[in-house]
């Protein structure tokens, strides 16, 4: 009977793979086919009786001088040259031995030609050779799309006398990895080390991967450190700088430090994005010491320090005896050109809770001085506030040791001073801190004002907060609608009739004057005058005619409130 011709499967991946020098060889190759269910490159010999082999024949040998030459073809991923060897054996009439069939299908998998490695599986049964194991694997490798065809694969391979090895289960893993089935990943990971099967490094990484996109850092952290201390081997550092990434993005501190570690030893210096990441969880979880290394790395990369970088090395302080190196981190942040925040000196103050805490860090702030150091005034600041919270005259004596102390202070330390004041209901020693801020040259700011203000507004004789509100206008500030609307109820209840300009004031700003506020004021500020009450010493009106526009940038004010 005359053989049907056979195409030699996927020539239009070959012909791309290796141009018209593949598709020659192959022509030559599939003249000689003969018929077959398969569609692969190797078929029955036509005309010679096909001779067995054996790894011991002569070197001079047909067979042993092709297996040598494919495996010089393998070595150079050459697939003209395989195919050049595989024709010749074919022109020659000799069966071809599993170890041709198994290094040519290891050549298709690494080109990803999965239809070709199967074609090729096929026609090993066809022509009557026994696959080994490695040709198995190569098998469940191009089936490992499909999870039905992975399946009876593997029970082919069982039924077959063959049992997994850890090249099987890498490919059945890769599957479950590449469709993001983590738990049947686990699973095939249970079932290797039932039958004590070590997996191999490709196959814990793409385990570990998969866990880090899941958002599982800690079992990809315990993977990989039960891989580590099963095996001599080490991971790749790649790999860890994923479960670094992943440990950092959910706040994972063991992830974190031995990610960290493990980049360290190996000299591996992290980008800015991830040594930031590293920073706010170790921030979160207390460690300076690696917040300190993140930033060095920074240094080392060249990436000029931010506020952001600083603030959460300052919340990792927990206890008592890290108050010096706290306040110290105010002169780090001074060379680095770094302005501190209200976000910055979070951390300090809630390191500063009991009076111990607060006397502890006066006292270091006195030996700086003794050393001949200057202090900063964020450090002070935050001292100031600290001591406000039992609402003692402590907050006071500081502040006039602020001199001694060798502190220039911003209007942010003289709004502190005032808001002592006005938790004290001292309202001289008010009007004394504003007119130290004109005298040290200083510019009031909006929260000066407005503090000066609400605490003129519990006062019997109130006329200065109007005072101060015709200042703070004339100075371009806006006052809030909290400082306005307080200032027009004290106004009702004290029947003055300021209270209508002070509404019209709201108005002109765009601020909600709600239904209750004026229902509020029209019933309490409509009553006649009594005889008994005080006469107002000054009549200023609060809405001079060259305040700007609400809608104008320049009202915003020329400083902020900390």
């Amino acid at each position: 009977m005359k053989p049907a011709k056979t195409r030699l499967v996927s020539s239009k991946n070959l012909h791309v793979l290796c141009s018209s020098n593949i598709q020659r060889t192959s022509r030559a190759f599939c003249n000689k086919s003969i018929v077959h269910a398969s569609t692969s490159a190797f078929v029955k010999p036509a005309v010679v009786q096909p001779q067995t082999w054996s790894p011991v024949r002569d070197r001079k040998d047909p067979i042993t001088k092709a297996v040598n030459a494919l495996e010089h073809a393998i070595e150079s991923k050459d697939m003209v040259m395989a195919l050049r060897v595989v024709t010749s054996l074919k022109r020659t009439g000799l069966k071809p031995p599993p170890v041709v069939y198994r290094l040519l299908m290891q050549l298709l998998s690494e080109n990803s030609m999965h239809r070709e490695v199967i074609a090729l599986f096929d026609d090993a049964l066809e022509i009557g050779v026994d696959p080994d194991k490695e040709m198995w694997n190569c098998l469940l490798q191009a089936h490992s799309k499909n999870f039905h065809t992975l399946s009876q694969t593997k029970e082919d391979m069982l039924h077959a006398g063959f049992e997994l090895n850890s090249g099987s289960y890498r490919n059945i893993m890769q599957h479950h990895a590449d469709s993001g089935n983590l738990v049947m990943c686990l699973r095939t990971l249970q079932e290797m080390k039932e039958k004590e099967i070590s997996p191999d490094i490709p196959t814990v990484e793409a385990l570990i991967l998969l866990a880090c996109r899941d958002h599982l850092p800690r079992i990809a952290h315990g993977l990989a450190i039960d891989y580590e201390e099963r095996s001599s081997r080490r991971l790749n550092l790649s790999t860890w700088t994923h479960i670094l990434a992943a440990s950092a993005h959910n706040y994972y501190t063991r992830g974190l430090v031995d990610g960290w570690d493990r980049l360290k030893d190996g000299k591996i210096t992290p980008d800015e994005g991830l040594c930031t990441m590293v920073i706010n969880a170790a921030g979160v979880s207390r460690r300076p010491q690696l917040i300190w290394d993140a930033v060095n790395t920074l240094s080392v990369l060249n990436v000029p320090l931010q506020e952001h970088h600083i603030a959460p090395l300052m919340g990792s302080f927990h206890s008592k005896e890290q108050i010096p190196e706290a306040l110290d981190l105010f002169e780090f942040m001074e060379e680095h050109h770094i302005q501190p925040t209200k976000f910055t000196l979070r951390g300090l103050r809630k390191l500063l809770a009991t009076h111990d805490d607060v006397e502890a860090a006066i006292a270091h702030l006195r030996g700086r001085v003794e050393q001949g150091k200057r202090n900063f005034v964020g450090a002070y600041n935050s001292v100031l506030i600290a001591t406000m919270k039992n609402h003692s005259n402590y907050t006071i004596s500081l502040g006039k040791e602020m001199d001694d102390l060798k502190v220039t202070p911003t209007v942010d330390t003289f709004n502190i001073l005032i808001h002592s004041a006005a938790l004290r209901r001292n309202a001289p020693a008010a009007h004394a801190y504003y007119e130290e801020i004109l005298q040290r040259g200083l510019e009031p700011n909006k929260e000066t004002y407005e503090r000066i203000i609400f605490l003129l507004t519990s006062e019997p004789v109130y006329d200065d907060a109007f005072l101060y509100l015709h200042k703070m206008m004339y100075a371009r500030l806006v006052p809030s609608a909290e400082v306005l609307t307080a200032l027009a109820k004290k106004c009702a209840l004290r029947y003055d009739s300021r209270w209508k300009t002070l509404v019209k004031q709201m108005e002109k700003y765009a601020y909600l004057v709600s239904d209750e506020l004026m229902t509020f004021l029209v019933t309490n500020g409509h009553k006649p005058m009594r005889s008994d009450s005080p006469a107002l010493a000054i009549d200023v009106d609060p809405q001079p005619t060259d305040i700007p526009s609400l809608d104008t940038e320049e009202t915003v004010g020329p400083g902020k409130a900390s």
